[in-house]
């Protein structure tokens, strides 16, 4: 979170990855992939979570939570769209990249390769609102986020923005109308 944001925004952000999982539970969803993606989702919830109390608590973000999170979250979508081999190939391509992406003062590699991997991973699907929010989410988040060395605060409010509609479309889809994904 970039210096200057009010309290209640960085809480509201904070939400945003948490709200899939909640809306899931409401409407007592039964398809196991849909959880899986919005688990994905709420992978971010864990990590933003962690990065507000050090944030509050005026510490500095342990660096391997920032290359953690979009390995976790990129692994699992891989897995719900990918075969079982490639799913692992992928998985495993994170990893490294999450390993190298430790010696950089910043996670932008890992983060590069985790949300564009999962951009071409649903690029040719035909998916509907599901494709445009996962699009919107990894892709471009991924490009918002890379401004943020540039301009902190307004790529910093794009990408929440992104993350925020991108959410909101991922609840729709889960009820547009039924779409049977493959877990591996």
């Amino acid at each position: 979170m970039p210096p200057g944001v009010p309290l209640r925004l960085g809480l509201a952000t904070w939400v945003i990855g948490i709200l899939p999982l909640g809306w899931l539970a409401l409407r007592r969803e039964m398809r196991r992939e849909w959880w899986w993606l919005a688990g994905a989702l709420a992978v971010s919830f864990v990590a933003d979570g962690i990065a507000l109390a050090t944030h509050l608590l005026h510490h500095a973000q342990a660096p391997f939570i920032s290359a953690l999170y979009p390995v976790g979250q990129a692994a699992i979508i891989g897995a719900v769209f990918l075969s079982r081999a490639r799913a692992t190939a992928f998985a495993a391509l994170l990893v490294l990249t999450g390993m190298m992406s430790l010696a950089f003062p910043e996670p932008w590699l890992l983060d590069t390769v985790a949300w564009l991997g999962v951009t071409a991973i649903v690029w040719p699907l035909p998916l509907g609102l599901l494709r445009s929010a996962l699009l919107l989410i990894f892709g471009l988040g991924w490009l918002c986020w890379m401004g943020y060395a540039l301009f902190p605060m307004p790529a910093w409010l794009a990408y929440q923005s992104c993350r925020a509609v991108g959410t909101l479309l991922f609840c729709r889809a889960a009820i547009h109308r039924p779409l049977r994904l493959a877990v591996v």
